[in-house]
């Protein structure tokens, strides 16, 4: 197998959240999941909804639900409706079933399944309006002369119902269809037949005989109703599930004379319940992979900081266990940041600082720059170089992620004495860059190709899971390639094969001269203060500055900070943002922002939340830059080359 996936990768043409939320989104059935409260004896009590989907809306006429708890929006439900949704929530048995919400005015056929573990207090459901089902019922179930009265409203009512309506003579055995049919059997009336020998001949051989002795039983004790769920042929011969409900009619001496009832299809919620298992246990599976690779570095940089820790450690000791706590906290940095790019891709909000780019500049860059762990692990590197530039229109960063990648990917599965070849070029019709990473590995199995590029994955290998990952890298090369107008491949001819990844982006005319940068400073002789109230990250980051020649002062918590800042009147004010007390780093920026003497000082926001709604906030606040902890050194340097220095 070759490709940055893991055990644990489902790969589709679209991300999995993507699937999972398009699927809901098509299907008529109403789907939310509910966070249910519980009072102090464990009894629910009331429960908000998290996630709806947009039939949800159309089943229940609740209006802007998420958010909401249901007590707010319909003040009069009854309580069953919290028992059963507990009980779900609690024991994890999922519940199927019928019932009236007289506060809606309206009946519903619900599946209940627990979203999540027991303390997650998560309840998922698929549902269905049946209210005029229902209606449809009630008036059937009338006495036979009644319902002979109202053939022609029957008949209407029937139409006006998706379900499948069927009204049986019990003793000529004709048997009556509605129009619905065409739509669930892929046939009309006529071709179904009206005998119910027909009928009968379409049900599932294994289902067939239990259905037949099911009605024949509820006929003969007397009952007023039967069901049952069984497999039903449809013109195509392929079988489709249906819930199937019929009402005895007997006449005046207590023998039945007619059944009519009602099938729902249960092909759509099939495919719902089992997206819904197979989510679960592909976020299980995740968690337990994203759980391993994060302890995974902790091992070493814990070794590490006992042995710098340790009496008589000799510098060259103390050398190697720093490289190895910064290689590993690189590492974990890495997962984390692919983790938030992921999402900010299947939510649309990622944003990319596009502009003109030699893509031919940065793959030979980037093909240099791994050159190092290429040979360190036994492979030999060949560059094919198109020897003029190849302009794009991107995000260079971005771009450069991309590359890496797919040289990450071809390091991890391509064995020592192997080859991997980068090549830039153009397609045949001479609108299109292409990038190619080819490698002689592992290969890539046929049935994986199709599923190479979801998130949350690997592949079903040992040797993927030996090589540890998230599965992200391809996933998001994959999406930062579609969000800047291209797209990427693989190709292999299979296991021991090796393997192409190409990506391709569309070319752009090239630029004209440009005026030459301005050389950055070297940030020497700044007054800085650190406002940080992890006192270890506060004497390290402070250590840094000072051994680059900053004058650096360091406050543990925000009234402090803002006492030193006014006292010491620094050119720049790094802070982070979940201080303690009553004056955490935002309240610290607008102190000082609104005090005329030190309101000039470059203010830079540190924290661990780093989404784009966080550093809007940041900047809303008064901060003029945004770092994620831990900080990307080489951009702290570069805010701070920034600053004018004094004269």
């Amino acid at each position: 197998m070759s490709g940055d996936s893991t055990d644990s990768e489902r790969p589709a043409e679209n991300t999995s959240e993507e699937r999972f939320r398009a699927l809901f989104e098509s299907i008529d059935q109403g789907f939310c999941v509910m966070q249910m409260h519980f009072d102090a004896d464990g009894n629910a009590i009331d429960y908000a909804f998290v996630e709806a989907n947009a039939a949800f809306e159309q089943q229940t006429g609740l209006v802007g639900a998420v958010g909401q708890r249901v007590s707010a929006l319909v003040p009069n439900l009854d309580e069953s409706w919290f028992r059963i949704y507990g009980s779900v929530a609690k024991t994890g048995k999922s519940v199927r079933f019928e019932n009236h919400a007289p506060a809606m005015n309206r009946w519903f056929d619900v599946l209940a399944l627990r979203a999540g573990d027991a303390k997650s207090g998560r309840v998922a459901l698929l549902f269905s309006d049946i209210t005029e089902r229902k209606r449809v019922e009630a008036a059937l179930v009338q006495s036979e002369a009644a319902l002979r009265k109202s053939e022609e409203r029957h008949r209407l009512v029937a139409r006006a119902t998706n379900d499948v309506v069927w009204d049986w003579d019990l003793h000529t055995g004709h048997l009556e269809w509605s129009a619905s049919v065409l739509e669930h059997f892929g046939c009309d009336a006529h071709s179904l037949g009206t005998h119910i020998v027909g009928w009968i001949g379409r049900i599932h051989p294994d289902d067939r005989d239990r259905v037949v002795e099911g009605i024949h039983a509820a006929i003969r004790e007397g009952k007023e109703s039967w069901s049952d769920e069984y497999r039903f042929r449809r013109q195509d011969e392929t079988y489709a599930s249906f819930l199937d409900r019929g009402y005895i009619a007997r006449d005046a001496s207590g023998e039945a004379t007619r059944m009519i009832g009602s099938m729902l299809n249960l092909t759509e919620r099939r495919r719902a319940e089992d997206a819904l298992r197979e989510a679960d246990r592909r976020k299980d599976e995740f968690l337990a992979v994203l759980a391993h690779e994060l302890r995974n570095p902790l091992a070493p940089v814990r070794t590490a900081v006992h042995l710098m820790g340790r009496s008589g450690a000799s510098p060259e000791v103390v050398e190697r266990a720093r490289q190895v706590i910064d290689r590993q906290v690189s590492h974990m940095a890495r997962l984390i940041d692919d983790l938030l790019d992921v999402s900010r891709i299947t939510r649309g909000i990622l944003e990319l600082k596009s502009e003109r780019c030699d893509l031919r500049t940065l793959v030979l860059q980037t093909a240099e720059d791994y050159r190092g762990n290429l040979e360190e692990a036994g492979l030999e590197v060949a560059i094919r170089d198109p020897g003029a530039p190849v302009w794009v229109q991107g995000d260079p960063t971005r771009l450069t992620q991309m590359v890496g990648n797919l040289l990450h990917n071809a390091t991890r599965f391509t064995p020592a004495g192997g080859k991997v070849t980068v090549s830039v070029a153009l397609d045949v019709d001479r609108v299109l860059a292409q990038v190619s990473v080819e490698d002689t590995g592992v290969g890539i199995e046929p049935g994986l190709l199709a599923r190479l590029f979801d998130p949350f994955s690997q592949a079903e290998q040992g040797l993927a899971r030996s090589k540890g990952g998230l599965g992200l890298g391809l996933a998001l090369t994959k999406g930062l390639a579609e969000l800047q107008g291209g797209s990427v491949t693989a190709h292999s001819d299979g296991a021991q094969q090796g393997s192409c990844f190409t990506l391709r982006l569309p070319l752009i005319d090239p630029p004209g001269a440009k005026s030459d940068v301005e050389a950055v400073k070297k940030p020497d002789g700044l007054r800085v203060v650190v406002i940080e109230d992890n006192e270890d990250a506060a004497e390290m980051l402070a250590e840094l500055l000072a051994f680059s020649g900053h004058q650096v002062k360091v406050a543990l918590d925000g009234r402090q900070g803002i006492d030193v800042v006014r006292a010491f009147r620094p050119q720049v004010v790094i802070s982070d943002l979940g201080l303690p007390g009553h004056t955490d780093g935002y309240a610290v920026a607008g102190a000082l922002r609104a005090d005329p003497a030190v309101a000039p000082a470059l203010m830079i926001a540190l924290s661990g939340y780093a989404q784009d709604e966080d550093r809007r906030r940041s900047r809303e606040a008064g901060f003029h830059e945004h770092l994620a902890k831990p900080p990307d050194l080489a951009a702290l340097e570069s805010m701070l080359a920034s600053v004018p220095r004094e004269v």
